[in-house]
């Protein structure tokens, strides 16, 4: 879905079917931000903020970085955990395989292969 043709998301949109993910797809800065706010939010329903991570892993969103790293460094959750992981796999950036490698003994045991791909 990410290369969707701009006049369907439009026609989408219209219709009723505008969704979280289908805004920050698009680049809507306040979709992204709502995204952000949710993935942060350890108290937000997680099958929420996994959908969250995964729309980063698809579109690129530098400001997802550092949020995505918090949950890596913080979730005890390894579905969470293996999703943050993979969406930062598309971010070059040092400081993730820095982050990740100072993490990597706290992961959740599910999670360190994924770990070991990224750093």
């Amino acid at each position: 879905m990410p290369n969707l043709p701009e006049e369907l998301v439009r026609a989408m949109a219209d219709a009723g079917g505008d969704s979280l993910s289908l805004a920050v797809r698009r680049g809507q800065l306040d979709a992204v931000e709502k995204a952000l706010q949710i993935i942060a939010d350890e108290r937000a329903e997680n099958n929420k903020r996994l959908e969250c991570i995964q729309v980063f892993g698809e579109v690129k969103q530098p400001r997802c970085v550092e949020t995505l790293l918090k949950v890596v460094g913080s979730t005890r959750d390894p579905v969470l955990c293996q999703a943050a992981l993979g969406a930062l796999q598309q971010y070059d950036e040092p400081r993730i395989g820095l982050k990740v490698t100072r993490a990597f003994n706290s992961l959740p045991t599910d999670s360190k292969a994924s770990a070991m791909e990224r750093s």
